[in-house]
This record gives C-alpha cells, sequence and structure tokens, in this order.
C-alpha cells in the first residue's frame, strides 16, 4: 500500500514511524501531546508569576503610610510627616531627602528603607528601589511578603526598562544608517549628474 503513495507522503510515514519518541497516536498527529500539554503549562504558570508578582501603582502608593501617629521622637515624627506629604503630592526629591534625615538620626526606623524603595520606584530608578528595599528585608523581622513582591515587580520593571533601552538604541542606530545612505545617495546622484554634465 505505501507503494502507491506519492514519494513525499510516504517519506513523512516512514520517517513518523521511525521516530521512537511519539507514540502511535501522537505519530498520527504529527507532535507529541505530552510535550504540547507540558509547554502550555509551563506558559500558564509563567503568566501566573507574573500576575502574582505584578503589584499596581495604588498598592505600591499605600505602603507609605498618611499618619504618623505612632512616633514617638519628635525630630523623627516631623521628618516622616513632612516626607509622607511631599510623596503622596509626588515631591519624590523632597520625601527621599527627608526620608534620608531620618535615617541619618535614627537609623533603627527600617521601615524607612521600604519608604525611599516607593520613591525610587516611582521616580524610575529601579536599582536603587530594589537596594533600599533589600536594606530593609536585611533587618526586618517579620512582615516581609509585600516587600518581597515588590522587589520581584521592580526587577521586572528593571528588566522592561533595559530592554525599551536596547530597543531605543537600535531604533536611533538605524535612523542613523538611514540617513547615511540617503546621504551617500544622494552624492552618488549629484557625482553622476557631473559625470553627464561633463561627458
Amino acid at each position: 500500500m505505501k507503494k502507491n503513495l506519492p514519494k513525499q507522503i510516504r517519506k513523512k510515514e516512514e520517517s513518523d514511524d521511525d521516530n521512537p519518541f511519539l507514540c502511535n497516536d501522537c505519530k498520527k498527529l504529527g507532535y507529541c501531546r505530552l510535550a504540547a500539554e507540558e509547554h502550555r503549562k509551563k506558559a500558564e504558570a509563567e503568566r501566573l508569576t507574573k500576575a502574582i508578582y505584578r503589584m499596581e501603582d495604588a498598592e505600591i502608593r499605600n505602603l507609605v503610610p498618611l499618619n504618623r501617629k505612632d512616633i514617638t521622637s519628635l525630630y523623627t515624627r516631623q521628618h516622616l510627616e513632612t516626607a509622607d506629604l511631599a510623596f503622596h503630592q509626588e515631591d519624590y526629591e523632597t520625601a527621599i531627602l527627608h526620608y534620608q534625615a531620618v535615617l541619618e538620626g535614627c537609623p533603627s526606623q527600617n521601615t524607612t528603607h521600604v519608604f525611599l524603595a516607593v520613591c525610587f520606584y516611582f521616580m524610575k530608578d529601579f536599582e536603587s528601589a530594589i537596594r533600599s528595599a533589600f536594606c530593609y528585608l536585611a533587618e526586618a523581622t517579620q512582615g516581609s511578603g509585600r516587600i518581597e513582591k515588590f522587589i520581584v515587580h521592580c526587577q521586572n520593571c528593571l528588566t522592561r526598562q533595559k530592554a525599551e533601552a536596547e530597543i531605543q538604541k537600535m531604533q536611533v542606530a538605524e535612523a542613523r544608517a538611514n540617513e547615511a545612505v540617503r546621504l551617500l545617495l544622494q552624492e552618488t546622484s549629484v557625482v553622476d549628474k557631473k559625470v553627464e554634465i561633463t561627458g
């Protein structure tokens, strides 16, 4: 029966029969069902992982409180309240200065590292945000799950930021190359016209 089939089909069927990695059902399909299912599960798990570690800006903004009634030190409370107010008014540079003053004056205020990290995040300085969050984790005794999630989110943002910068560099280089080619063609056409005129 195989002798009556066209040569291409016969070769395909013969090569499928020779493939030791495919079961009879998969040989009929031409691909491995288990591998396809495994690939689908892996892609779904990857999508869920990204969804788990993705944080919305509002959730990140909520890491910085609105009031400071729990702080007893007047110096610390004044700086924290000023920093928090500046943060919620999106004046991140001022907030960073006051948070750093708190850390210099009262290094035991470990949560201030989180507030610094959030400021850096909104300034798109993801490397500094990750560093500050790790400073918090180094001394944290409890409740670090949200901060770990924040760090992973910042790492994802940093990766995306670097990829976008690389794409932008490539686009600029391509535009320069296109401009150079255009100028070269323009010069070539001017030379050709001079040759025609003199010739």
